[in-house]
């Protein structure tokens, strides 16, 4: 497998300013030092697919890495645990400042497919993510009526058309609606966008607030949509 965006834009130097940001620089001379760790948990979601019938296990997806990922070349794959409790030791702070460093569009003014009407196409979309079953995450997130019966979150991103790059991304329990996560995107919308959604977003008081942004919408609306006074400047 290809390692793709995550061994061309994750540089080494790059993962150290966030480790050192965050505050979780090892103390000591580690088989898996924080730059390793990082690079194995990204590596979690990009093999996550990888077996059609469960994600791989891993060391499974250590072993992957060390013979794939630039200079995890060569590295010896540990146990099982090992990799579980480094994982615990990183926690998540230098992943979100990870995120916030290399979000955002990435489309060259000359990209095909990027842009139209002079404006960059960008979309929502959202989904939902199983969770590990602990009691931890059904206590913080529930998983009743949950189609899987795990645990979920319900995740909902902002993202350019032509390349898939996250501009931004927000996640939480369930029970909040694809809607109500949008409105929380908000901020990343800017001038120069062309915003496209589905006819769940099709309400007044979205558009509002959208377009107030300087972005552009366009999107499909229910049959039955309300919208009194200047429709026009919602289209």
């Amino acid at each position: 497998m290809s390692l793709g965006a995550l061994e061309s834009d994750l540089c080494p130097e790059l993962l150290d300013e966030v480790i050192e940001q965050a505050g979780v620089r090892e103390q000591r001379r580690r088989l898996l030092p924080a730059r390793t760790v990082m690079v194995f948990v990204l590596g979690l979601c990009v093999f996550c697919g990888a077996d059609s019938h469960s994600p791989p296990g891993y060391r499974m997806v250590m072993c992957w890495l060390t013979s794939t990922f630039g200079y995890l070349r060569g590295l010896v794959v540990p146990s099982a645990s090992a990799l579980c409790q480094a994982r615990k030791r990183l926690g998540v702070t230098p992943l979100r400042l990870l995120f916030d460093r290399v979000r955002g569009p990435r489309a060259a003014p000359d990209a095909a497919g990027a842009w139209l009407f002079g404006r960059r196409l960008v979309a929502f979309d959202g989904t939902a993510l199983d969770l590990a079953d602990t009691a931890a995450n059904v206590a913080a997130f529930g998983h009743i009526g949950t189609p899987s019966g795990f645990a979920q979150v319900r995740l909902v991103a902002l993202i350019e058309c032509a390349t898939h790059a996250i501009i931004d991304a927000v996640f939480d329990a369930c029970r909040h609606s694809e809607q109500e996560l949008t409105q929380r995107l908000i901020g990343a919308m800017r001038p120069g966008m062309l915003v496209l959604a589905d006819r769940n977003f099709g309400h007044r008081l979205f558009a509002q607030i959208a377009t107030s942004t300087g972005a552009d919408l366009i999107w499909r609306i229910k049959g039955n949509a309300d919208f009194p006074g200047r429709v026009e400047s919602f289209v």
